[in-house]
């Protein structure tokens, strides 16, 4: 693990996941140090240290790369968090282990896009589509709450 101002930081793969279960924890080493995260985040950093490898990415996850038991830094990361995530040259999303149904879920959803594609290419320029963009602009669509919701 290196520690580096955002802005100066090698390409890197942002992982957003969910944290999962505390009580079922593995130990990863880092700098010499043995620290416990989820089991939930061992799962998906395995799931992306090969494709990061092979790309020559470092990866930054927020239970390994924010010392959780340091409010004063937990409190300044969290602020940074939107930086860290744009500025990512990838963000991992890990949706948890594959199911029997997931490859059809994927394929569905490549199709959706194909779709999706094709209908913003007709609405291009259109009344229509500036519209949407003013709608999806609204404050409500940022707060951070509206999944729960």
């Amino acid at each position: 693990m290196i520690t580096v101002e955002v802005e100066k930081a090698p390409p890197y793969v942002a992982l957003s996941y969910t944290w999962g279960s505390k009580s079922l924890s593995k130990a990863v080493h880092v700098n010499g140090c043995d620290i416990r995260i989820t089991a939930n985040l061992a799962d998906a950093i395995d799931a992306i240290f090969v494709f990061a490898r092979e790309r020559n990415l470092m990866f930054w996850a927020d239970s390994i790369c924010i010392n959780q038991s340091d409010v004063h830094e937990r409190s300044r990361q969290v602020r940074l968090m939107n930086t860290i995530y744009r500025s990512a040259e990838i963000v991992a999303i890990w949706l948890g282990q594959a199911s029997h149904d997931s490859d059809l879920a994927f394929d569905k959803m490549k199709e959706w896009k194909v779709k999706f594609d094709d209908l913003k290419q007709q609405w291009n320029g259109s009344e229509e589509l500036a519209a949407l963009r003013m709608i999806c602009r609204r404050p409500w669509w940022k707060r951070a709450w509206i999944v729960q919701e």
